[in-house]
């Protein structure tokens, strides 16, 4: 152990205080402006309340190295309630306050580009208002400071620093910032058909009657401002067809971008095309549709789109966090919030549409659908668009939305034509194997009536570019409400091969592609009257099959989507490695296109996943064990103990165990609603519904176990009970498990009892 005498304390606390003043001393030069006397002063500003703007003009000198804006309370200490600092060699501007001689933690972060220079003119206003300081730089507002003192004890006005012909401007305003001749809005470009002096009602601008220029001039009158935007089909290694935008631009819109459009014009089948560039480095960009360009009073936003970037351990870039939301009566909304996979790739172009749909934004990117976000506001308000982030812009117009409706006929006879269908019946099928063209856009199915206006009463339209199925019905000559969700994602892509499955049922047609349900079609005609079936588009070596069936869909082989398990003795489990061969390495190509898994010894098992066993094999005291996670932004999933794999006839099943995800008030995931059911004899028992604690929130990994019990299902999550399930159905009907929805699923396992 030391022993310090007193000759080394001495030293010690001499160190000690020098290193303190040098400290000091360093906080001192750098707060110092280069010059200590002021070149502007104003020891009395008045009373001061929200609405209340200075707005400090001048030129910095061609040495300029920083200069400083104080907003001073005159007591002992001389407080700086708001201080703000240019720094011209670091482009940035330190925002801070002083008390007692003390200075608190700088604000530096904005989201505007530094945009002072040496030897140039400046201005910079600020607002004060109850919540924070609004500073603004060059009309741009710039950022916000909230207040750390009392903004109404501010008494004088100290500018200092290298600049020269100061003048300030003290006022009293009903909105900010002031706009700067560089920094008025621009005029978003209309499409030809929108273009003064008319404005076509929404219902006379049709998909089909302009297609506007696809050379873009902002400025039409001149030329050198254009962007021209070619589309090229990409070849993926992996096989798969994107369409990527090829822009060549010869100016860039400087951001952050204020458009105005005539209000009202934003109407049904219109869209906001925005065309640009996605910088090498991004963090995150945003585009608002809302009212008014100002940034205080807040405006109304009807439309807040933001991507934010993350780079996930596969170091792929594209994936973002979609955030959509608006602004209303002076609050943001229910934030709505999506990880997805997007055409957003550093360095790479990208055409961004917001079309304005029946009740809702609908958002693409090259062409595919990435969102849609309900309104909240009515669109009619929209007369700005606001742009700001991490890209480069080359375009923004207002158009007519030219989109490949599934409504559209396609000229010229069918490929396949038949009008001796015969009486359609329930479980009827029609089973249409073909090819798409390698340039394949699009074809359709017609299912026909033989009446006086044509009808039809189901059109099947696939749409090879957006990956749709969209289906619809004409009567009397009128289309209905077209439906293109889908219960399962699926791959349509040129010059490749496909299966289509129609099912017609009592109440409804059912659509299978590969072998996997899809869609659900409820009759608006009678299929009683159809009489033929008409294939028109870009396919060829067609087959349709019409057959009377059993079940539904069908299977197209072997699949990843299905195990059959054999009934071994259950040691060790009821499976080996011949069953399940997801226990492997994760090769390159594979880490960059899975997610983050906790063990990269493990790759998730496909979904939907149907593990099937001989009727009778889950016995007294079988046990069923599920492992997985919790995906990261949940909606629901569910686990069915039901009797085969088909969807139609309806299978009975003794135990469908569901849980629900719902957002709360602060926009996290929280537990799940659990959810029980059973079916037979052709109907659902009853529902159960339980708030239970589970412990599964976002990205949880879990292990739940279903034990047959003497008279009911007993479960347990990560071995503890959750819930018992009185038996409904007999479990001896069951031979399968379906599981499917927001999880990774690593394994499944049955065992026998204790």
């Amino acid at each position: 152990m030391s022993v310090l005498n007193c000759g080394d304390l001495l030293r010690k606390a001499f160190c000690c205080c020098k290193s303190k003043q040098k400290a000091t001393q360093n906080e001192t030069i750098l707060y110092q402006d280069g010059e200590d006397e002021p070149v502007y002063q104003n020891p009395n500003l008045g009373k001061l309340h929200e609405g209340v703007s200075f707005t400090v003009k001048g030129r910095t000198k061609k040495h300029c190295e920083r200069f400083s804006i104080n907003f001073i309370i005159e007591n002992a200490t001389r407080d700086v309630a708001l201080h703000i600092n240019p720094r011209l060699p670091q482009n940035y501007i330190v925002r801070n306050t002083k008390v007692r001689n003390a200075w608190g933690r700088e604000e530096v972060a904005s989201a505007l580009p530094f945009s002072l220079r040496r030897g140039a003119a400046f201005s910079v206003q600020i607002l004060f208002t109850d919540e924070c300081y609004m500073i603004s730089v060059n009309g741009y507002h710039f950022c916000k400071f909230y207040h750390r003192l009392p903004y109404e004890s501010v008494q004088s006005l100290e500018v200092k620093g290298e600049i020269e012909d100061v003048t300030v401007e003290r006022s009293e305003v009903q909105n900010y910032p002031e706009r700067l001749p560089e920094s008025v809005p621009q005029t978003v470009r209309l499409g030809r058909a929108l273009r003064e002096p008319t404005l076509p009602d929404a219902h006379t601008v049709g998909g089909n009657e302009d297609e506007t220029d696809r050379v873009a001039v902002p400025n039409a009158d001149t030329d050198e401002d254009k962007v021209i935007t070619q589309w090229r089909v990409v070849k993926k290694a992996n096989g798969d067809i994107e369409y990527e935008p090829k822009i060549v631009a010869l100016n860039e819109i400087k951001l952050p971008y204020y458009g105005t459009i005539p209000r009202n014009s934003f109407q049904l089948g219109r869209v906001l095309k925005v065309e640009g560039r996605v910088r090498l480095l991004p963090q995150s960009f945003y585009i608002n549709m809302q009212s008014g360009h100002n940034c205080w009073p807040h405006p109304v936003v009807a439309l807040h789109l933001n991507p934010r970037f993350t780079k996930q351990s596969s170091g792929a870039i594209g994936r973002a966090t979609v955030i959509r939301n608006s602004w209303i009566d002076g609050n943001w909304g229910q934030e709505e919030r999506s990880d997805l996979e997007t055409k957003f790739l550093p360095g790479k172009p990208f055409s961004l549409q917001i079309v304005h749909g029946e009740d809702s934004f609908k958002i693409y990117v090259n062409h595919q659908l990435l969102t849609e976000y309900k309104f909240r506001v009515s669109p009619s308000t929209i007369d700005t668009i606001y742009i700001q982030g991490d890209i480069k812009l080359f375009d923004v117009a207002l158009e007519p939305y030219k989109s490949v409706s599934i409504n559209e006929d396609i000229p010229g006879n069918p490929l396949y034509a038949n009008n001796k269908i015969g009486w359609i019946q329930e479980g009827l099928s029609f089973l249409i194997r073909g090819q798409i063209l390698p340039n394949g856009e699009r074809f359709i199915v017609d299912f026909c009536t033989e009446n006086a206006s044509n009808d039809i009463a189901l059109r099947l339209s696939a749409v090879i570019s957006r990956n749709m199925i969209g289906r619809n019905t004409r009567t009397n000559g009128y289309w209905g409400t077209e439906e293109i969700t889908s219960l399962m994602p699926f791959n349509l892509k040129p010059g490749s091969q496909f299966l289509l499955q129609i099912l017609f049922t009592m109440d409804a047609v059912l659509i299978a592609v590969d072998g996997f349900h899809i869609a659900k079609y409820e009759h608006r005609l009678s299929f009683y009257d159809i009489r033929s079936i008409e294939i028109r588009g870009d396919v060829h070596d067609l087959h349709v099959d019409r057959k009377l069936v059993t079940d539904y869909p069908q299977r197209t082989g072997k699949s990843k989507h299905f195990v059959s398990i054999s009934n071994r003795h259950a040691d060790t489990g009821i499976y080996n490695s011949e069953d399940y061969e997801h226990y492997r390495k994760y090769t390159e190509e594979e880490e960059e296109e899975e997610e983050e898994l906790e063990s990269e010894e493990l790759r998730p098992l496909s979904l939907p996943y149907y593990a099937s066993f001989p009727r009778g094999f889950f016995e007294l005291g079988y046990r069923m064990m599920i492992w997985g996670r919790v995906r990261s932004k949940p909606q629901s999933f569910r686990i069915s103990l039901q009797s085969g794999h088909s969807i139609w006839p309806q299978p009975n099943v003794a135990l469908v165990l569901e849980f629900h995800f719902y957002m709360n008030s602060q926009g996290e995931t929280g537990e799940p609603m659990v959810l029980r059911n059973s079916f037979a004899n052709g109907r659902w028992t009853g529902e159960i519904k339980s708030e239970l604690s589970t412990g599964l929130r976002p990205n949880a990994e879990f292990r739940l176990h279903i034990v047959r019990g003497k008279n009911a299902f007993e479960i347990y999550l990560n071995d503890r009970p959750l819930m018992n399930y009185p038996y409904k159905v007999h479990p001896k009907c069951v031979d399968t498990m379906l599981v499917s929805g927001d999880l990774k699923l690593y394994d499944i396992e049955i065992e026998e009892g204790d």
